[in-house]
């Protein structure tokens, strides 16, 4: 009687065995590619940055933009999110508003998830550079494998694309090292490319088996949306101009109006969520701080930022071969080299190459046996990339007549080095399709080949430098602490624009960070976005006069001063040198002597006795309202001929007499010489806030002197000048077409106590 249930539960078992082991190969079958990408991705991470010499606290790097990254972390670990950062623009704060972004997911990574476990923001984001290694090769093995590539093909993209030449060194743009998302952006426009489903809406929902895929479809597609569009807005910008070629392809070639209308939807969502995320952050701009637009950028930049073919062809400009490395120095330094150094390295080139070559293959008849379909679209995103990417291509259009806010095609090398991978990986799975050892074999050399050549062990950072360097700041902000206090503001010299100012002698750009990316209670003058008041009051301080500056400093609240000695040509031996004699010796010096800062106390005691309190917070309620003269609207740099500030001029430039204030400030006395470019004559035409009109007639080479009066009402008072002449042309001069020049621009009122700023004077 029990001996059928006993053979049922044997059987069962038996099935029961069966199947988990089926699922269990199952699934070691869908791993097994996933981990050995991984495994081999750190593994050459490791080498090339040598992580085993890191540790918990230590920076990758704290010069130029790196610290700008570095200090957006801090601000997201302390305050939640970047925003109105309290700690820097003393005696204000940090607008980032200022500075719109779409960098939305990884903010949250870095602050949400790995700032769970540290509040360190050399540590967080630290580990989130060196994960975006593997994840790169993650997800670029998913999308070489979602494009049916075998699995030794996928593992060689995968590697390959996670340490693309110039990855180690990407950590001063940490966001854009994060390349990861780039795969996932390239799945939706390939996916439509190939006229495949994005989405599946009219499904059998009771139906599991028609259910489950449409719904992880759905999912994949919405998951992928959202972390290209949040990912920065480059790789966002990069991926909806591919997506509009696609959609014109499909367009000309099959004229299916439905399939547009789906690449059109996707297009527009893409940039709807990315353009979403910009206008949240701009949404906090206090509009009443502004004073001239900070962060525009002009077409012609995109001449300076595409790349070369040739930034492509040659090897990395760091190789580890000194020969390799040389023949790129050489043709650089004979041509205008590309900023950001775009590389592609020999194997992913090999790829490009040959897309290359299949493209043109499409316009040979017959003759020639027809290519994958797959690669022929990988072979027009590739050419595609590269028009936009190369110098005078589209990249150049496309900021002339849509937006010059995109200006650094070069780094559109990311998705031209994925294409070529995502080719190479292709014959490797062909290859290993006929003979899978020797598949296997050739995946193996690619990789070894291609991590030898695209990475450099020699550039890792030095750690133990660095985690010296950041003790040191530490001591240094520690020390000013102690003396003046908590909540202190330091205020911080030389005086430098923020953000993205040209070196200060030695000083390089975001160099001011430096000691508050240390833990501390301090605040700190630097940070402010130029063109708020936030920052340009301080382009009224005296800084010719060191005692009445430090009178300022005091009436404004600040209760230490701080000299960066690398932004000053004698490295400021003159300046330390008086704030001794009038401040008495430094409270701290970092141990290069780099840094040193005096406390305020002394010159606080002796102004409040000599003004007494009510006139020192009066006195401070001027500095910070003064009237700023600024003279780079239709005008190109300052320059200095014997000492003498001048600008070359457009055909209408325009200086604005800004009067920080609350009240009208009558008599603001402006004097300048104007001058014409060439031997033609000029008519310079001036025109006053108050509607009245000046000509000046310049001839030769002689210059005119004008001399003005406007009364500034608060805000902006604008005084424009419009050059004719009935001879007139337009010089080129040091490579820009000028049409006058304005010499020697200079401002004051009548009024002491008025605080009057120079833009063209501006001491740096």
């Amino acid at each position: 009687m029990r001996a059928i249930p006993t053979s049922g539960n044997g059987l069962h078992k038996v099935a029961k065995k069966f199947w988990t082991t089926g699922r269990i190969r199952h699934w070691a079958d869908l791993l097994v590619g996933p981990v050995i990408t991984v495994l081999i991705s750190v593994a050459a991470m490791a080498q090339a940055l040598k992580v085993w010499q890191w540790r918990l606290g230590d920076p990758i790097d704290l010069s130029g933009d790196s610290l700008s990254g570095l200090a957006q972390i801090k601000d997201l670990l302390d305050h939640g999110w970047p925003g109105s950062n309290p700690d820097l623009g003393a005696p204000f704060h940090q607008d980032a508003s200022w500075f719109p972004y779409a960098d939305h997911l990884h903010l949250f990574l870095t602050g949400k998830v790995i700032g769970l476990f540290s509040n360190s923001p050399f540590t967080v984001s630290a580990i989130y550079f060196f994960l975006g290694f593997p994840l790169a090769a993650l997800s670029m093995y998913w999308l070489a494998r979602q494009r049916h590539l075998g699995r030794a093909g996928s593992v060689v993209a995968g590697v390959l694309f996670s340490v693309l030449p110039g990855h180690q060194t990407m950590f001063s743009h940490l966001w854009l090292a994060s390349y990861w998302v780039v795969p996932l952006g390239m799945w939706l426009v390939l996916r439509f490319a190939m006229g495949e489903p994005l989405f599946r809406i009219k499904v059998a929902w009771r139906d599991p088996v028609d259910r489950r895929p449409a719904l992880l479809l759905n999912l994949t597609t919405a998951f992928c949306v959202l972390c290209i569009a949040l990912g920065g807005i480059y790789y966002s910008a990069f991926t909806i101009l591919l997506l509009a070629v696609a959609v014109l392809v499909r367009l000309v070639a099959t004229r299916d109006r439905a399939t547009v209308v789906r690449g059109v939807l996707l297009l527009v969502t893409i940039g709807t969520v990315s353009l979403a995320a910009i206008v949240g952050v701009a949404a906090g701009q206090d509009k009443s701080t502004l004073v001239s637009p900070s962060g525009q950028r002009g077409f012609w930049e995109s001449e300076y930022f595409a790349g070369k073919f040739m930034d492509l062809v040659l090897p990395w400009i760091h190789h580890r071969v000194d020969a390799l490395q040389y023949l790129t120095v050489a043709y650089n330094s004979s041509t205008t080299p590309t900023p950001e150094e775009p590389a592609l390295g020999v194997i992913a080139l090999a790829g490009v190459v040959a897309l290359l070559v299949i493209m043109v293959s499409t316009l040979v008849p017959q003759r020639v046996k027809p290519a994958d379909r797959e690669l022929k679209v990988f072979a027009l995103l590739t050419l595609a990339a590269i028009s936009f990417f190369s110098i005078g291509g589209l990249g150049s259009f496309f900021a002339l007549f849509v937006t010059p806010q995109i200006r650094t095609w070069s780094r559109l090398f990311v998705i031209i080095g994925l294409f070529g991978l995502l080719a190479v990986g292709h014959w490797v799975s062909v290859v290993g399709r006929r003979n899978r050892i020797l598949g296997l074999l050739t995946a193996t050399a690619l990789i070894a080949i291609g991590v030898l050549d695209q990475t450099n062990p020699a550039l890792a950072p030095n750690y133990k430098a660095l985690r010296t360097e950041i003790a040191d700041l530490r001591t240094f902000s520690q020390r000013i602490s102690t003396k003046v206090g908590s909540g202190c503001s330091v205020f911080q010299l030389p005086i430098v624009p923020y953000p993205e100012n040209p070196p200060v002698h030695d000083m390089t750009d975001y160099a001011h960070l430096r000691p508050y990316l240390t833990p501390s209670s301090l605040r700190w003058s630097y940070g402010a976005f130029r063109g708020t008041s936030l920052a340009d009051w301080q382009l009224a301080l005296p800084q010719k006069s060191t005692p009445a500056l430090l009178d300022d400093l005091v009436a404004t609240g600040f209760c230490a001063v701080e000299v960066d000695r690398a932004g000053f040509a004698d490295r400021g031996a003159a300046l330390t040198s008086q704030l001794t004699a009038l401040l008495g010796k430094p409270i701290s010096t970092t141990g290069d002597g780099r840094l040193v800062a005096w406390d305020l106390a002394q010159a606080r005691d002796a102004l409040t006795a000599r003004v007494g309190v009510e006139q020192l917070k009066a006195t401070g309620d001027l500095v910070l309202h003064p009237v700023v003269v600024y003279s780079d609207h239709g005008a190109y740099t300052v320059q200095r001929g014997n000492q003498t500030p001048y600008q070359w001029t457009g055909p209408s430039p325009e200086i604005d007499v800004h009067n920080f204030g609350r009240t009208t400030i009558n008599g603001v006395h402006l004097s300048f010489s104007l001058a014409a470019p060439n031997s033609g004559p000029r008519r310079f035409t001036i025109h006053l806030p108050g509607g009245s009109t000046q000509e000046v007639d310049v001839s030769g080479s002689s210059t005119n002197r004008v001399q003005l009066v406007v009364n500034a009402v608060p805000g902006r008072n604008p005084v424009t000048i419009t050059i004719s002449g009935t001879t007139l042309s337009a010089p080129h001069i040091d490579g820009k077409i000028v049409f006058g020049k304005l010499i020697d621009l200079q401002a004051y009122v009548s009024d002491p106590r008025i605080h009057v700023g120079v833009v063209q004077q501006f001491v740096d």
